[in-house]
C-alpha cells in the first residue's frame, strides 16, 4: 500500500476525486436549496453566483451608479424555486450546448447582466473519469533492450 501513492498520478487522482465528490455534493444540495453568493466591487459591478437546479449560475451586473463606491458580500440560502433561466424571454442566449449557457439580458433595463450557466454534470463527470484514469492507470514497464550478440 505504501508504494501505491508514489508518483504524482495517483496523488492527483485523489485530488480530482475529492473535487468530483465536492461537486456531486453541491449538485445534490442544489436539488433542494438555492445558495446565493453576491459580492460587489467598487467598480460598479456586482457578481452573483447561484447554485440551484443542478447548475452553477454566474451573473455579472454592471450598475449605472458610478458615484456609489461600496463593496459588500452577502451569502443566503433559500428554498428551491422552479425558475428556469433558459426559458426567460428577457435573456438572449449566445451559446447553449452540453450543459453550458452564455447569455445577456436584452436592452430596456438599467443593468446589463451577463449570464454564465454550467450544469454540475458538466464538471462532475469529467472529473470522475479523470480521477479514475489517474488512480487506476498503471505505467507500462519499459522493454529491456536485447544484448547484441
Amino acid at each position: 500500500m505504501q508504494t501505491f501513492f508514489h508518483g504524482w498520478r495517483r496523488k492527483m487522482g485523489c485530488v480530482t476525486l475529492v473535487m468530483a465528490l465536492a461537486c456531486m455534493g453541491a449538485w445534490i444540495r442544489s436539488l433542494a436549496t438555492t445558495d446565493i453568493f453576491e459580492f460587489a466591487k467598487e467598480t460598479a459591478t456586482t457578481d452573483i453566483i447561484y447554485s440551484f437546479d443542478c447548475s452553477i449560475v454566474w451573473i455579472k451586473v454592471h450598475q449605472e451608479w458610478p458615484d456609489v463606491k461600496t463593496s459588500f458580500q452577502e451569502w443566503d440560502t433559500v428554498p428551491r424555486t422552479d425558475y428556469d433561466f433558459f426559458e426567460d424571454d428577457r435573456i438572449t442566449w449566445f451559446f447553449r450546448c452540453c450543459g453550458i449557457g452564455v447569455g445577456k439580458e436584452v436592452a430596456g433595463t438599467n443593468d446589463w447582466p451577463i449570464y454564465f450557466i454550467v450544469h454540475y454534470s458538466t464538471i462532475t463527470l469529467p472529473l470522475t473519469v479523470l480521477s479514475a484514469y489517474l488512480i487506476l492507470w498503471k505505467p507500462r514497464k519499459p522493454i529491456a533492450p536485447t544484448p547484441p550478440g
